[in-house]
């Protein structure tokens, strides 16, 4: 057990908030090794599977100073910060923190995408219908001041390392370096900020994809069985033509619902962070 390889840094969210981008931006450092794959899920998940399981995802471990780990939902589970604090108590944690009205958006239209929400329910109903599963999740992700204080019951303040998104969006290098000084390697190393990653795709129209994905169910559902490689790159073709990465307006209404939703969280967020929130609370022109 002594002899296990475990990480020193955590990604723990929020989803749909630039984990993904972050962890390509750090994993360029030559004293950066991260797991195999991104997200193993397992301290909210996969904790059933043992440390020994965890501790598999780093085999190609090569004596980098800073090891990590990224599962983007971390940051809202319950059960997680007790867990993490069990196996590797010394660890840094780094939050990426999106505009709580803009990450719900962009998870909808993620869902909407992996096939995981119902496109026949718009946002507009999402948000407002507490008594689903996702509904609850979709705005329970954006309380970011509720998760963060369960961590620092856990872990003190000075583990957990917070950016911003529109930071990260803005000015990234100023960002990834402070983290690099943050995880003791050097911060002086220049990473390639311009690609993006994990980019949200959009559908064209949301009634045409709901007729799309009933047909598809009953036809995939017999053909899977078959030819499933064939299905899934069928699948993968089929998404391009439907979705694309023109983002759609949400509607004022969604949006100073929202406001209202996150007013007292983000207020409690800015005086926790020290820092100016008011661009997620001004309405948009």
């Amino acid at each position: 057990m002594n002899d296990l390889v475990l990480p020193n840094f955590l990604l723990i969210g929020a989803e749909k908030a630039g984990t993904t981008a972050l962890s390509r931006f750090l994993r360029q450092h030559p004293d950066v090794c991260f797991s195999d794959p991104k997200e193993t899920w397992f301290f909210n998940r996969r904790y059933d599977k043992g440390i020994e399981w965890f501790a598999s995802h780093f085999d190609h471990w090569d004596g980098e100073a800073a090891l990590g780990e990224g599962t983007a939902r971390l940051l809202q589970s319950e059960e997680a910060p007790e867990r993490i604090a069990k196996h590797i108590p010394d660890v840094q944690l780094i939050c990426v923190l999106r505009n709580p009205i803009e990450r719900a958006f962009s998870q909808y239209h993620f869902y909407l995408y992996t096939g995981k929400a119902d496109p026949g329910r718009s946002f507009s109903e999402v948000i407002r219908n507490r008594d689903t599963e996702f509904g609850r999740d979709l705005i329970n992700q954006g309380r970011y001041i509720d998760h963060l204080r369960r961590y620092e019951r856990t872990f003190g303040r000075d583990q957990i390392n917070v950016v911003l998104h529109k930071n990260l969006r803005q000015n990234p290098k100023p960002v990834v370096r402070g983290l690099y000084e943050a995880l003791g390697i050097d911060p002086s190393y220049d990473p390639d900020v311009e690609s993006q990653h994990n980019v949200t795709r959009y559908p064209a129209s949301r009634t045409v994809y709901a007729v799309l994905r009933r047909t598809w169910n009953t036809v995939a559902a017999g053909a899977e069985r078959v030819a499933p490689d064939a299905v899934d790159r069928l699948r993968q073709f089929a998404r391009r033509l439907v979705f694309d990465t023109s983002k759609p307006s949400m509607r004022d209404e969604d949006r100073a619902y929202l406001r209202k939703v996150y007013e007292v969280p983000n207020r409690e967020l800015g005086e926790w962070l020290g820092k100016d929130l008011s661009h997620w609370t001004e309405p948009v022109p």
